[in-house]
């Protein structure tokens, strides 16, 4: 996306015109700032002072969008940023159960050969889903729908499902759905954006709609635009 292109779509962004009645209805606190996932686009939004201050390229949930525990799928609907986890690590960090394993994730070498494993590594490193940089695990605000269980007794709640958004060792599928249902990023997007966003912020995590479509096919990005 060219500069031109990015500062046209900054300019067409805006949070939901309903935002503070569904909110309400909700009985939920509008923050400062606010993170907006777009599926269908495969993108997200930071907002602070309801004015867009960066677009990320993200991957979702490989089998889509769901509820449901045990279905590896994207979560909908309003969330909170419930933990940052990953503070001060060093980027590319790698995490088991949200714990630094000690072991740093770097990218391919650029002539396309797979680096070398990393003492205690198991399998080729290209197979490995890797959690790295940085995480923020979400809460679901919405009962029944994404916090709690659903009207069948289904548990539907995010934060029992450890659903993240997290820096990933496979940025070449960002822009299109990989991941087992947390929002992947490029480990560069999540340690800024980890900066930016706070413990207690909401997060939206829509269908479709929320990006002009199209704002550009899937994969075409390196990075974020962020406004400067």
């Amino acid at each position: 996306m060219g500069l031109v292109s990015a500062l046209l779509l900054f300019a067409m962004l805006e949070l939901p015109n309903n935002l503070g009645e569904r909110l309400e209805a909700l009985r939920v606190e509008e923050t400062p700032r606010i993170v907006v996932v777009d599926v269908a686009e495969q993108k997200a939004a930071f907002f602070a002072g309801r004015q867009p201050k960066g677009i990320y390229t993200v991957s979702t949930g490989k089998n889509g969008t769901g509820q449901r525990i045990g279905s590896n799928r994207t979560p909908l609907g309003w969330h909170r940023i419930k933990r940052k986890i990953g503070a001060g690590l060093p980027l590319g960090a790698i995490f088991e159960s949200r714990e630094f394993t000690g072991r740093v994730w770097t990218p391919p070498a650029k002539d396309g050969q797979e680096r070398p494993k990393e003492e205690g590594e198991t399998g080729p490193a290209a197979e490995s889903d890797l959690i790295t940089s940085r995480i923020f695990w979400l809460e679901g605000v919405e009962e029944g729908v994404n916090r709690g269980q659903d009207a069948q007794g289904n548990v539907v709640d995010s934060f029992q499902r450890y659903i993240y958004f997290h820096g990933t060792n496979h940025e070449e599928d960002l822009g299109k759905p990989a991941s087992r249902g947390c929002v992947r990023m490029f480990n560069a997007d999540i340690v800024a954006l980890f900066d930016l966003a706070q413990e207690g912020d909401l997060v939206l995590i829509v269908e479709k709609g929320f990006f002009p479509a199209k704002t550009g096919e899937a994969g075409d990005e390196k990075s974020s635009q962020t406004e400067r």
